[in-house]
Order: C-alpha cells, then structure tokens, then sequence
C-alpha cells in the first residue's frame, strides 16, 4: 500500500473556497433539504429575501460535508446540473477537490472519518464541527488512477441502488394509486363467476369494531423481552408480555396522529394509539379493514389545543365502507401481494447497502485493492 499516503483534508481540497458574489435569485440548500446523499427540497429562494446562513455558492464537483450533527452524514455532491446557482447554508462546510471529487465524497463518510469529526464537535443538543477542525482531519489517499477506478466500481453499484429505490418507490406509488382507487369504487373486484359483487355499506367504525385506547407502559421497561411493543408509529422495543394476544389495527392518537398500523400477533400495545378491535366480528376481515383505513386521511379527527390528539368518541363516528366478505377477501389478497413486493424491495435495498458500505470500509480504506493495483 505504498502509493497510499494519510493527509489532511485542507492539504487535498480547498475548504469555504469563498470569493464569489451570492447571486440574485439562486437555489438554497438548508440542512433539511439533503437526505441520505439526495436533495429532496429544491428552494428558489432571491437574494434579499435569503437567510443570512446561505454563504456557500457552488461549483459543479463540490461536496457539501454536513457540519451541525454530522452523524446524521446527510452530505451531498453536487454536479452542477441546474439552470440556477445554487448557494449551501452555512450549516454546511463546502469542499472542493478538483482531481476525484467522488472519491472526496465517499471517503466523507467512512465510519473512521465521522467518527473523527464527532471527536472535534462541540455541544449536545447541536453537536457542530468547525470548518477549521475538519480541514485537520487526516484521509487516506491513492494515486489519482487509482482513486477514479475505486469511484468506478462504486458508482456502478450507486446506479444499481438508484433503480432499486425507483421500483421501490414506482411500486409505492402504484399501491397508492390502486387502493384510492379501489376504496372510491374506480376500482370494483368480481367474483369467481365473473359477475358484480354486491353494493358496499356505510358503516360507522365504532358500529363493527371495539374502538378503545390501551394502557401504557413505561418507557424505563421497553428494553428487553420476546414481544414487540407498539407505539403511534410502529414497533419501539420488546416487553416481557404482551396486552393482545391477535394482531390488530391500530391508529395513533397521541402526537403524530393519524397512523394507521397493523401489529404482529402477541404485541404489547400504549397507549399513544387507538385499537380498532375486529376479533368478535365475523363479517369483516382486519387486513380489508387496515387497508381502507389506511387510504383515508384521518387528520380531520385530530382535536387538543396542546398535543394533538385523536379521541375515541370522534373515532367511532368515523364512517367507513365495507363490501361483502368475498370482495373483501380479494382486496386484502391483491393489496398483500403488493405489499409482499414492497418487502420484498426494501430488503433488497438494505441488502444493497450494507454491500456499498462493505465497499466503502475497504476499498476507499486501501484495506482491500483493486487488482490492477495490488502490486503498487
């Protein structure tokens, strides 16, 4: 590894290069506009109307190196394709390196460099890195040919990550589609035979279901245990038993509200969520009903003038619509098998990630080398 040398960052790239008039009227990139390496806010803001954090103007090849809680290592690299300048808040350090930018990207979130950054933060709430303490921070560097063949080999599996995250998404949107579809009746199932299935009816929740709110445990013993313990949002730790021995619907009604969920069998429930209890009722099947609960929006039942709430007198009132038995049967069925190739998606792309991050951990490290370069 002898072409590899350890320098720090400012003596391989320039750090807040600066210099540059902030234009009139320019994309803005806030410290939530950047996710996972991906711009996700595109701000048209001018330059009167700016905040004054928006400092850093872009060239094509920077990289934006998030310096207020850099853990969350939601950096980003720009390749200049906009029809606007785009300027970086402050929030972010701008580093250019003109030879590999790419290889500078990557190299930004190895776990020994991130954890060198947080060595240098400062503050708890807010952990920030100075500019000036980055520039310190030593890398590991090839030859330049070597860098542009690691950045190759990774960029090839950044495109395949690229088009698992598309179907992923495209998939997301067609369940989307479909079920609003389905549950405003664009959408009707036939039976067997071909022939039309009978007219829905209008229901109230609380009419079909046990609507109630569950008691909470505390969160000092959500540590340990063989059963998921549900909050408003999902599963938030194991509990050594359980308040439902059968899966069941559940909606937020605490804080964020209005989410619908569908636990596991033998589940400990809080009460930061309203049950809706199908276990007695023969006539609806629970994954028909989550499924429809899920295409409204329930924000109209959000109530408190402190925290936002949902409560179960409201929730009963809720209306709802529910077909015979046979058609509920063939939603549930279709909407699963959907739901089966979203699973299926989100396991490859976390799958693909841990291979970028085994890629990442070796190669950019020189711990692992490419063979045209093994002898150098």
């Amino acid at each position: 590894m002898t072409s590899w040398r350890k320098v720090k960052l400012g003596k391989v790239a320039e750090i807040n290069p600066g210099g540059n008039l902030i234009p009139n009227k320019f994309v803005y990139i806030d410290l939530g506009s950047v996710v996972s390496g991906r711009l996700v806010k595109n701000s048209i803001i001018y330059r009167d109307k700016a905040p004054s954090r928006a400092q850093r103007l872009l060239s094509s090849g920077d990289v934006i190196f998030q310096i207020v809680r850099p853990y969350q290592r939601n950096n980003f690299l720009f390749n200049g394709d906009t029809d606007l300048p785009v300027v970086a808040s402050t929030g972010y350090a701008q580093i250019r390196y003109k030879e590999c930018p790419l290889f500078i990207y990557y190299a930004l979130h190895l776990d020994g460099f991130v954890d060198a950054v947080l060595s240098k933060c400062t503050g708890s709430n807010y952990p920030a890195v100075t500019s000036s303490d980055l520039a310190e921070i030593y890398i590991n560097m090839p030859t330049i040919n070597e860098q542009l063949a690691i950045v190759e080999v990774i960029r090839d599996f950044d495109d395949y990550l690229d088009k698992v995250r598309a179907k992923l998404e495209a998939t997301r949107q067609l369940k989307k589609g479909l079920s609003q579809q389905i549950f405003s009746g664009q959408i009707r199932f036939k039976d067997d035979d071909g022939r039309d299935f009978p007219d829905w009816e209008s229901w109230r929740l609380g009419e079909v279901s046990d609507v109630y709110q569950p008691v909470t445990i505390s969160k000092d013993i959500i540590k340990e245990g063989d059963y998921s313990v549900y909050g408003a949002n999902g599963i938030i730790g194991k509990y050594t038993d359980y308040n439902h021995e059968y899966e069941q619907i559940t909606i937020a009604c605490r804080g964020t509200c209005g989410i619908v969920n569908f636990t596991k069998p033998k589940s400990w429930i809080t009460g930061n969520s309203m049950i809706i209890n199908l276990d007695n009722n023969r006539n609806i099947i629970k994954k028909f009903m989550y499924y429809e609960l899920t295409s409204q929006n329930l924000k109209y039942l959000i109530g408190g003038s402190g925290i936002p709430q949902i409560i179960g007198s409201d929730l009963k009132k809720h209306k709802i619509y529910i077909p015979s038995l046979p058609e509920q049967q063939k939603i549930a069925n279709f909407l699963s098998n959907i739901d089966e190739l979203i699973n299926s998606l989100e396991e490859l792309l976390e799958s693909a990630k841990l291979q970028k991050k085994w890629l990442l951990d070796n190669l950019v490290t020189g711990k692992i080398r490419l063979k045209e370069f093994r002898d150098e």
